[in-house]
């Protein structure tokens, strides 16, 4: 795996570029994981070591969506909801994460790992992130994935192009995620799978749209594929006092074709 990290350098580069390099391989699986929120008392830890365990078993790849830890709120969070200092949950999630660093893709900074920023001024997220020797995207990020060889010319590698965020605003009806993805579809051009967290519910949101190709001079239409993760907590008690509905848990397995342009995506149960 070749890797290669663009920065971002406003304003020319808003927004930066990972581009990986995988001429070894047929496909490339990514099983991408979001909000954690690993020092909540209603993190489901046995099941997250299970999927990396998953992971490393299986040879995905995978990313996290941000979240990854959850003392947003310092002074109002119930002494109840917490399961350990952000020390002890630090140093416990880098064990954890450490078999399986050379297939993590990418670390998003979520809302609430920006709260546990502005509150001490560490960032924990980017630190975890240099622990494992990982790109670390704090706003939006594009993970360039160039896979496998085409049939018809040996010297061609499969390009997709992700774009992957933390998520922001709230959810609690269907289909909500699916808009967040269209939203970033109409400003964000030439993707071609999109990936948010945030909301704890997760779908699937495919979308076709088309394009003209000047060149060619004719149009033709490109399947636009976007998901949002669901989360590692149960049902936290500030959801039982908003009302919030649970979201379901199942994971989406993503696959990219290294032999023509295809996204095949496996929804299943996370468990």
């Amino acid at each position: 795996m070749l890797r290669k990290v663009k920065e971002a350098k406003p304003p020319e580069q808003p927004i930066p570029v990972i581009v990986y390099e995988f001429p070894e391989l047929s496909k490339l699986e990514l099983l991408s994981l979001g909000d954690i929120h690993w020092d909540s008392v209603f993190c489901e830890k046995k099941l997250l070591k299970k999927k990396v365990q998953e992971i490393k078993d299986q040879g995905y790849y995978t990313g996290l969506i941000g979240d990854t830890f959850d003392k947003l709120f310092f002074n109002r969070q119930d002494r109840e909801e917490r399961d350990e200092s952000l020390n002890e949950a630090f140093y416990e999630l880098i064990d954890i994460l450490e078999p399986i660093k050379d297939r993590i893709l990418y670390i998003v900074r979520g809302n609430h790992d920006k709260g546990v920023e502005k509150a001490t001024e560490f960032s924990i997220t980017q630190d975890l992130a240099r622990w494992l020797d990982v790109p670390y995207i704090k706003g939006m990020g594009i993970v360039h994935l160039r896979i496998g060889t085409r049939k018809s010319d040996k010297k061609r590698m499969v390009s997709y192009a992700m774009l992957v965020t933390h998520g922001w605003g709230g959810g609690r009806r269907k289909g909500s995620g699916a808009r967040k993805i269209e939203e970033l579809s109409s400003f964000v051009w030439g993707v071609d799978f999109y990936v948010i967290g945030h909301l704890h519910k997760p779908e699937s949101a495919p979308r076709g749209v088309f394009i003209y190709d000047p060149r060619k001079e004719a149009v033709f239409q490109k399947d636009l594929r976007g998901v949002v993760l669901s989360s590692f907590q149960s049902y936290p008690i500030y959801a039982q006092e908003k009302g919030m509905n649970p979201g379901a848990k199942v994971e989406y397995l993503t696959i990219f074709n290294g032999y023509e342009k295809e996204i095949i995506i496996e929804e299943r149960p996370m468990r």
